[in-house]
Formats: structure tokens, sequence, C-alpha cells
């Protein structure tokens, strides 16, 4: 097994300050060594909406504004939106990935 997790990547979003969606070297973060965070071509971008990331597993992350959610590749750049899955602003929700 690989543990030197060069070839694994850290995906980053915020809410405050509003900085997208952004991908860095977990190694680089590890060892203490510098790596700019790169803005990722997100396919979903919304204007006046945050997307945000909500889970992953597996190479696969779970993002979504306010109206829509996703499953996400970054690696092929594919998604799949969820259906009915819009939010009133006055509720939590967590979503996360299982597996049988």
């Amino acid at each position: 097994m690989n543990t030197d997790y060069t070839n694994h990547r850290l995906i980053l979003s915020s809410s405050y300050p509003h900085i997208g969606v952004k991908s860095c070297s977990l190694y680089s973060v590890l060892n203490e060594k510098s790596d700019s965070a790169v803005q990722l071509d997100c396919p979903f971008k919304e204007p006046h909406l945050q997307v945000e990331i909500w889970g992953g597993f597996d190479g696969l992350v779970c993002v979504g504004t306010q109206r829509e959610v996703w499953i996400w590749n970054p690696s092929t750049r594919k998604y799949k939106g969820l259906p009915n899955v819009e939010m009133p602003y006055c509720c939590y929700a967590w979503f996360g990935f299982g597996y049988d």
C-alpha cells in the first residue's frame, strides 16, 4: 500500500470567505511543503449560490447548493444530479455515502 500520499489530493471549499472549490496535494500538506491550492473547474457553478462539499468516498464527491445536489468525480469531470433535494432555508441536512 502506498503510504506517502503522492497521488492523493485534498478538495476544499469554504462558505466564508467564498473560495469556490479548490484542490491541493495531500503530500504537500502532510510534509509542510509549499503547494498552492488550485481552483477546480466545477461544472455546476451557480453565480449566486455557494457550492459546498458535503462528503466524499472513493474518489466521488457529494457537492451541492441550496437548490441541487450532485455526485461528482473530479478525475473524470463527470457528475450526476440527484432528484428532488431542494432544502428550505430553515432546515439542516447531512449527506453521506454508504454501500452494501
